[in-house]
């Protein structure tokens, strides 16, 4: 059969890099006319090779991207290969590929190298990954695939499948086999599929299958896949049914809705599952409430980026709103300026028309659509990763030194990601470190309810029950609260770069309770009692300005990060709170 050659072509995107031929170097420069696929299309290409028939996705017409692909360059599939023509075209209709079962007539089990890699199991379960594909994604070969030409988003897909969304060995996919009646409100974050159901507002429960699609199970585990964004492989996204509300009632009279619609664009698709959760046995429909600290076991959950960069998440109730700090209130210094505080932030403001003359950042500098999310992590690409690309196009229009170091596509993640990674975790670490020798209390981030009382037991695995600690704690609220953010910024590991000011006061503020119980703005002087060696505090934060990079004599690093300074002069800012 003449359709053995093509046996490597259509499904999935980590078949599309492994697969023989597809999209290679060795791909055939020139549509071959001869071949038999050829041949055998050229009564349909004598009619449909103009412009009038396009595809309603790519917009290219159809007959040319069917000769540049390998169902024709490879002798693969002809258009009646794939087509039940019902008589045409002396009668009757060109029917559209009917599904794809179809496609299975070529690239089956035996034919197609990442097989595996799409559907997950055979005769019985298999647990060790997750799926691109389910017997819920009916004709989900071209929500991926161009069926007339399918090397166009090879590079996409090769991306993608790199990528935390697209490994189906990740733990997010992993951890539990999420189609299952017990975790219905998981399915929105962790399978394409519920995050599609919970976008548009489609009802539908996603359960693990128990028939077989293309001789292959579900594991009832499935992986980020394009059906979750897309509506096909267009690129066109799905249209989300609503604004989306923070699973918190927020501190302080922020408001509990994010930005939608327009302002923030393609963005909206991300905060759902970056907002973070919170809650006890019921994690998924308890809602928190970081105002009075209503919740007496939580769960921050992951990567609440989004939580943190609107400035929603986190306890902020150590003191009251109105209490003057410095020439603003406490309030305010720890609300968006969205919500009528005084918390800015240049990065939520791209993608949005917000970020027209903030550092001289022009509408040609195409920054200001797609909102914030996916503004940065989009311009590299698929792989959502901060590249070189990501830097060239959108972080050196900001950060292109940092002290008299000029940064570069090669040494902006060492010369810049790296140094704030490190300090944000000194500081965690010692809000732990207080946490621990003060109270009594240990941290293990890899299990649920994390904290635990180590009065109790040395070992870390007795759940924390009792806040006010045999009643030596006069604001066991607040212990909470405090406890609350060290999860929260210990599962959003790149905190300080989404919501660099509010996360350092939300550390600041953790640390400064923690110390004494009281909000003294006592954090530096704790710091250097605990480690004189990482936390120095010179007379000065720099002997000149921030911008020159002079730290002053005696000054750390850490020290800089926990205590507020005048980026002008270099002084230390009174308070000293960030």
């Amino acid at each position: 059969m003449k359709l053995s050659k093509s046996l490597t072509l259509l499904l999935g995107a980590a078949a599309m890099f492994a697969m023989y031929g597809c999209g290679s170097d060795n791909r055939e420069s020139n549509i071959d006319q001869q071949s038999a696929s050829y041949q055998a299309s050229a009564a349909c290409i004598g009619c449909h090779d103009n412009t009038i028939y396009r595809s309603p996705v790519t917009g290219a017409i159809i007959a040319e991207e069917w000769k540049a692909s390998a169902h024709n360059t490879r002798n693969g599939a002809s258009c009646p290969d794939c087509h039940t023509t019902n008589g045409h075209p002396s009668g009757g209709a060109l029917a559209n590929i009917p599904g794809d079962v179809v496609c299975l007539n070529c690239h089956t089990a035996t034919s197609m190298r990442t097989y595996n890699a799409h559907f997950v199991g055979g005769a019985t379960y298999d647990a060790t990954k997750a799926a691109y594909v389910t017997p819920y994604d009916a004709n989900s070969c071209r929500v991926c695939h161009n069926p007339h030409d399918t090397t166009t988003l090879l590079a996409v897909n090769q991306q993608w499948a790199a990528s935390g969304h697209g490994d189906v060995t990740k733990e997010p996919w992993m951890h539990y086999p999420w189609r299952s009646s017990s975790r219905d409100a998981c399915q929105r974050c962790h399978t394409a599929g519920g995050f599609r159901y919970y976008m548009t507002g489609t009802q539908g429960q996603l359960v693990a299958g128990t028939s077989a699609i293309f001789g292959k199970y579900t594991t009832g585990r499935e992986a980020l896949g394009c059906k979750g964004c897309h509506t096909d492989y267009s690129w066109k996204r799905i249209t989300p049914q609503a604004a989306f509300v923070t699973p918190y009632t927020p501190s302080l009279g922020a408001s509990n809705s994010f930005p939608a619609g327009t302002v923030i664009g393609d963005t909206q698709l991300c905060i759902p599952c970056h907002a973070g959760l919170t809650g006890g046995t019921s994690v998924e429909t308890t809602t928190a409430d970081l105002k009075n600290t209503n919740f007496s076991a939580f769960n921050s959950h992951y990567m609440a980026a989004a939580g943190t960069m609107y400035v929603k998440a986190g306890f902020t109730g150590f003191t009251s709103a109105s209490a003057v700090l410095g020439t603003s209130t406490y309030g305010k210094s720890l609300t968006s300026t969205d919500d009528g505080g005084a918390v800015s932030s240049t990065h939520r403001k791209l993608g949005t028309s917000a970020i027209i003359g903030d550092h001289g950042i022009t509408a040609a500098d195409g920054l200001d659509a797609g909102g914030p999310c996916v503004t940065c992590h989009m311009k590299g690409g698929h792989s959502l990763a901060i590249n070189g690309d990501a830097f060239n196009r959108v972080c050196v229009k900001c950060h292109d030194a940092e002290g008299t170091t000029t940064l570069t596509a090669s040494n902006f993640k060492t010369a810049f990601i790296d140094p704030q990674a490190e300090v944000f975790e000194n500081a965690l670490n010692l809000a732990l470190n207080i946490l621990q020798t003060k109270y009594g209390v240990g941290y293990n981030s890899a299990a649920y309810p994390y904290f635990y009382d180590l009065t109790l037991d040395s070992t870390g695995k007795t759940a924390l029950k009792d806040w006010t600690r045999s009643g030596t704690v006069a604001n066991p609220k607040k212990l909470l609260g405090a406890c609350f953010n060290i999860n929260l910024l210990k599962r959003e590991p790149a905190a300080y770069v989404h919501a660099r000011t509010y996360t350092r006061r939300l550390v600041y503020d953790t640390i400064d309770f923690l110390d004494d119980g009281v909000m003294n703005w006592s954090v530096s002087a704790t710091a250097i009692a605990k480690n004189s060696t990482l936390y120095g505090k010179g007379a000065k934060a720099y002997t000149t300005s921030a911008t020159v990079g002079d730290v002053a004599p005696g000054t750390t690093e850490s020290m800089l990060y926990l205590n507020g300074f005048n980026r002008t002069n270099g002084a230390w800012s009174t308070p000293e709170r960030p």
